[in-house]
């Protein structure tokens, strides 16, 4: 009988979160990126990838402290710099949750009103403003050194990306933000103006 390799399982498991990502409306057919590391080794999502269709066969091997692959997502380089600058990091999700990127437009950090979004992400979450034309320059560098103490960070106007030790909890900080931006933006619509640091 056949079993797999640690490699291969991570990868099957790679697939199946950034589908879920496109399943819980988190992105479209297209958008997003994800990438796990396993030692020195990086798996990525390629260029335009479908998450309804992708196939373990069609992620790109990347190194850690290396140039992005050719084919690898074009946000491959800040997955790269995140693991270099965070040891500890073993998974990388980007996901553009509507709630998440809307109640953020304006630029300024998010503030969840909520408890679990307070008690998981602490009182901010830093939002950079980041002009589009530079999002895969400049965007990448900003977003790595967040990302290097801090499990998420929302670009604005483009997404989100989250970091953890593995593939299941970097999902959960993508889930619990966007269930905590659509509570905030909800609670706004019927009136709630409260200051979330007083709550």
């Amino acid at each position: 009988m056949y079993v797999s390799t640690v490699s291969e399982h991570l990868q099957s498991r790679l697939v199946q979160y950034y589908r879920w990502l496109r399943n819980h409306g988190l992105n479209d057919s297209h958008s997003g990126n994800a990438s796990v590391k396993i030692g020195e080794e990086v798996w990525i999502t390629p260029t335009n990838a479908c998450a309804d269709s992708l196939t373990e066969q069609q992620l790109i091997k990347c190194y850690v402290g290396k140039p992005p692959t050719k084919g690898a997502s074009s946000d491959s380089t800040l997955h790269l710099k995140v693991y270099e600058k965070n040891p500890q990091t073993n998974a990388v999700l980007h996901a553009h949750g509507a709630y998440s990127v809307a109640i953020t437009m304006d630029g300024k950090d998010f503030y969840p009103i909520d408890f679990e979004g307070q008690y998981y992400f602490g009182e901010k979450i830093t939002v950079l403003s980041v002009p589009y034309r530079d999002q895969f320059t400049k965007a990448h560098e900003l977003a790595a050194e967040i990302l290097a103490e801090k499990p998420i960070v929302i670009m604005r106007g483009h997404g989100v990306y989250a970091q953890a030790e593995s593939l299941q909890m970097a999902y959960k900080w993508l889930s619990s933000l966007e269930l905590s931006a659509k509570t905030t933006f909800l609670a706004r619509q019927y009136g709630f103006k409260g200051d979330p640091t007083l709550l």
